[in-house]
């Protein structure tokens, strides 16, 4: 696949560890940790509660990227179907 961080061609699929982009696939159970539109990642786990993240898809899937409060955003619990929400 084609790299746009690297204009080059690279690997579609990386390992554990490795550096990642969108363009790219970590091996099941594994996502690109800190990926963005303007910067790459690392193909990890998922990170759990509370934790700092850049997108939904950084954290487990029982949670959501949200903002913390504090001027960053970190992963918690997704609301419930049917519940109120803000946003």
């Amino acid at each position: 696949v084609c790299d746009p961080f690297h204009t080059a061609c690279v690997r579609a699929e990386v390992t554990s560890g490795e550096e990642c982009s969108f363009a790219q696939r970590c091996p099941a159970g594994l996502t690109c940790l800190g990926a963005t539109q303007r910067t790459t990642g690392l193909c990890l786990p998922p990170v759990g509660e509370a934790e700092t993240c850049s997108a939904d898809r950084d954290c487990e899937s029982h949670l959501a990227c949200r903002d913390d409060g504090d001027g960053g955003t970190s992963c918690q619990w997704r609301a419930t179907a049917g519940t109120a929400c803000t946003s």
